[in-house]
């Protein structure tokens, strides 16, 4: 999947600006979790097993990183002290964030306190809405 020489200038890691498709590789567990719980369960989304981040419209999709860059910015300090890695930790924050019933409140990573403290932040970003374009890309709210 190649998206040419799209820049998104707004995401710094570690001094050094990523591009659309990295952003993609560090994030791809938010995504994944997104195209489980949601993507895959609306009957309005045509061939919804047939589509992939390059059919997630890229505006939608830097809203999203800038969503989880300042997700990760107030949560990493907790984060640092429990048994989440970062890909589980993107699937809880989208799920979480959606109340799927699953998410940083079970406390599997973290305990109670961490737990509570992790769903404020992931709750405090508000429910995100996914709908199929006119022009059949996929657009996150």
């Amino acid at each position: 999947m190649e998206f040419g020489p799209l820049r998104i200038n707004m995401r710094h890691y570690k001094g050094h600006v990523m591009t659309l498709k990295e952003n993609l590789n560090y994030y791809s567990d938010y995504f994944e979790a997104l195209f489980f719980a949601d993507i895959s369960c609306d009957s309005e989304i045509e061939n919804y097993d047939e589509l992939g981040f390059a059919d997630i419209n890229k505006e939608s999709l830097v809203k999203q990183f800038d969503q989880l860059d300042a997700f990760f910015e107030k949560a990493d300090s907790i984060l640092e002290n429990t048994d989440y890695d970062h890909g589980q930790a993107c699937h809880d924050f989208f799920f979480t964030r959606n109340g799927h019933g699953v998410g940083f409140w079970e406390n599997d990573h973290c305990n109670e306190e961490q737990g509570k403290a992790l769903t404020e932040i992931a709750q405090s970003f508000g429910e995100v809405y996914t709908y199929q374009g006119d022009n059949g890309e996929i657009y996150i709210d």
